[in-house]
């Protein structure tokens, strides 16, 4: 080991835990501006609260749907004799959702499906940006 060497990684190793402790200190105030500007209901979707004249705060939250391995298995007969997935023969089913296809099930499929399904908040985000000047026609 070269002695020269050590004082380099001792201070990658002092910022790496500096960063992880700026990174939580960003995810609390990240999550507190949130309430504070748009309340404790984080629903999926953007919204927009402007700052200034010229600058707006910008949060966005994304969802995802994935799929629960077990209960898939469970239900995927009568999923397939309903026609609402494929079986292939040579290639291993993985199942992945279709959110879009998801959206036009009726309630009595979606009920079904989200048995199987595992809803998912992904973590918000947050951002300033200049307002954007609406073009006049």
């Amino acid at each position: 080991m070269n002695d020269n060497n050590l004082p380099l990684a001792r201070e990658w190793f002092r910022v790496q835990e500096l960063l992880g402790e700026v990174k939580q200190q960003e995810s609390d105030l990240r999550k507190q501006t949130i309430a504070a500007f748009f309340g404790e209901n984080m629903s999926k979707g953007t919204r927009r609260e402007n700052l200034s004249e010229k600058m707006e705060l910008v949060y966005s939250q994304s969802a995802t749907i994935v799929v629960d391995k077990d209960a898939f298995i469970k239900h995927k007969a009568h999923m397939e004799s309903l026609g609402l997935i494929g079986d292939d023969k040579v290639i291993k089913l993985k199942p992945e959702v279709s959110v879009t296809a998801y959206k036009y099930l009726s309630d009595a499929h979606k009920v079904m499906f989200d048995e199987v399904f595992v809803h998912k908040m992904g973590s918000p985000s947050l951002k300033v940006e200049p307002i954007k000047e609406k073009k006049e026609d």
